[in-house]
């Protein structure tokens, strides 16, 4: 396979790429200065591609022979190789969602994440086993007493000898 570099004189390179990579001995970890636009299509497949694989969007240029400044440039520059790349990263994250939510069948775990990720159904406590502050409520004003400070909410009456409400 032939490298998808670009040269310095804006010319595609006539090497041929290295074994499993799409650039030349020459271009390899080069940055190329890209513009945007100036993404040649079998180097825009391969980005995508490596993104579908699961690689971030900067490895996936890093991959192909695109410096991370200049992945960022054709980010910035080119809306439709944006919007490639934007798709390509949704179609990864929902196959990962769709591995997850099969997995959540046998596994609570996936389970517990699934659930954490979705949102909270009406109703549902928080992890964190504290409750918590509820805006004027009371006399706290919202604030939750310290474990070994008096509760507020209680008169010196209604207290045990431990400091606890009766």
């Amino acid at each position: 396979m032939q490298c998808v570099a670009m040269t310095r004189r804006k010319t595609q390179c006539k090497n041929d790429a290295e074994e499993g990579q799409l650039v030349c001995s020459s271009h390899k970890g080069r940055v190329n200065r890209a513009k945007p636009g100036s993404l040649e299509p079998a180097t825009r497949e391969a980005v995508i591609e490596e993104i579908k694989a699961g690689a971030p969007p900067l490895s996936a240029g890093a991959a192909v022979g695109i410096g991370s400044e200049d992945m960022q440039m054709l980010l910035d520059g080119d809306e439709e190789f944006a919007r490639e790349v934007e798709n390509a990263v949704l179609a990864l994250q929902a196959r990962n969602f769709k591995s997850i939510a099969a997995a959540a069948k046998s596994d609570w775990r996936a389970a517990v994440w699934l659930q954490d990720r979705m949102g909270e159904p009406v109703g549902h406590r928080p992890r964190t086993g504290r409750p918590q502050p509820v805006p004027g409520g009371g006399a706290t004003e919202g604030r939750i007493p310290a474990a070994d400070e008096p509760d507020p909410d209680y008169t010196d009456d209604q207290m045990g000898p431990d400091g606890k409400p009766l």
